[in-house]
């Protein structure tokens, strides 16, 4: 993982440990991708991504399963390779994900506006480390269609688990 990548990852920890102690402690944001809500509420967590390099290398995605039944998907769909930051803006961007609760819910997307004039400079980043077998991750607030007042964060560390390559 990258200087700049690691910062950001830290950064984001340091900011949700200090808004609520008690939720920074309940994951382990080492070893997993915590998703919170209102009040920094713990949702739910990702341990664990299927992730694989498309399209020639051009495209990154990985894909995963809570234990509770969120789902959640993240792309990075102009892949330089591993060891690299990419940042995770808000719109339609090369860099996104999708967060889906357990079925009753909105789908909460990166690439859904910022709701009002004041749009943060930076909303997120993704980084792979220089194996990919480690993807961090954090935004700030991703959005459902069902208002601006809807909204979850991110934060963390998950493993990555690609396919097996076809012996020929």
């Amino acid at each position: 993982m990258t200087k700049g990548a690691l910062a950001v990852v830290l950064a984001a920890v340091a900011f949700l440990a200090f808004l609520v102690p008690a939720t920074a402690s309940a994951a382990n944001l080492s070893r997993e991708i915590l998703i919170y809500g209102e009040d920094t509420q713990e949702l739910t967590t990702f341990k664990k991504l299927d992730c694989r390099v498309q399209r020639n290398g051009g495209k990154f995605l990985a894909k995963g399963k809570s234990g509770d039944g969120w789902r959640i998907e993240i792309h990075a769909n102009h892949f330089k390779g591993f060891g690299q930051d990419y940042d995770i803006d808000y719109g339609i961007r090369e860099t996104n994900f999708a967060i889906y609760p357990t079925s009753s819910n909105t789908p909460f997307y990166a690439n859904f506006f910022f709701p009002g004039d004041d749009v943060p400079p930076f909303g997120g980043a993704l980084s792979l480390s220089k194996n990919g077998k480690n993807l961090g991750i954090g935004f700030i607030s991703a959005f459902s269609s069902s208002g601006d007042d809807d909204a979850v964060g991110m934060v963390g560390h998950a493993k990555c688990k690609y396919p097996k390559k076809k012996k020929r």
